[in-house]
């Protein structure tokens, strides 16, 4: 009954006020689509242009290639938080390229779709096989799409929160942090622009966790 009411959490009561609190802060953070990216890869202009049409107009920053060619400089350029990638590229298959993706510590995580005319359960199989995340049948129905794209960006946002930030303060852990600011200089360096990084310190710091606890 939650599931068919749209609910996108469930959870039994009671609940802490803490979980509740950093359950809101994720769902709020997954709920802006604004800043989330997505790259097309497909030689077909007027899918690609489909495709496009559909995700900016539910939010999203939209990239496109129309080759495998270029696409792990793409793919480190703007950072995208999924892939939609076309089952039949020129010159390579898209699960060629999403096994090679898989074998790059740098993609092994980024949700991939693979895109696909054929329907059979046997190349379902072997897209899986190959590490996609999801596998979506053309003609991709817009609302299917979306919806697809959607609980890709949802569970890799739900399981990076959970690795990246601390679950109390919700800061960036010291892994998250330092890769966070490496991306930051390698921007920064790229487009030749400053960058500045502010340490601040909290004065008698020490009487809060004594007090309430680390």
């Amino acid at each position: 009954a939650a599931i068919e009411a749209g609910g996108t959490r469930f959870f039994e009561k009671p609940i802490s006020e803490e979980s509740f609190a950093s359950l809101a802060q994720q769902l709020a953070m997954l709920s802006d689509t604004t800043s989330q990216k997505v790259l097309i890869v497909d030689d077909d202009p007027d899918i690609l242009e489909h495709y496009a049409f559909h995700l900016r107009g539910a939010g999203y920053t939209v990239d496109a290639l129309g080759s495998a060619v270029g696409i792990t400089e793409k793919l480190e350029e703007i950072s995208p938080d999924v892939l939609l990638l076309d089952i039949n590229l020129p010159g390579i298959s898209g699960l060629d390229v999403c096994r090679a993706l898989r074998m790059s510590e740098s993609f092994e995580a980024l949700p991939v779709l693979i895109v696909t005319g054929q329907t059979d359960d046997q190349t379902r199989l072997l897209a899986f096989r190959a590490g996609a995340s999801d596998v979506v049948a053309k003609p991709v129905i817009p609302e299917e799409l979306l919806a697809r794209v959607g609980v890709q960006l949802e569970r890799v946002g739900l399981l990076r929160d959970r690795a990246d930030k601390d679950a109390l303060s919700g800061l960036l852990t010291r892994r998250a942090l330092v890769e966070a600011f490496q991306r930051s200089l390698a921007v920064a360096t790229r487009d030749e622009k400053p960058l500045s990084l502010v340490l601040l310190d909290i004065d008698k710091f020490k009487r809060v966790n004594d007090t309430f606890g680390h």
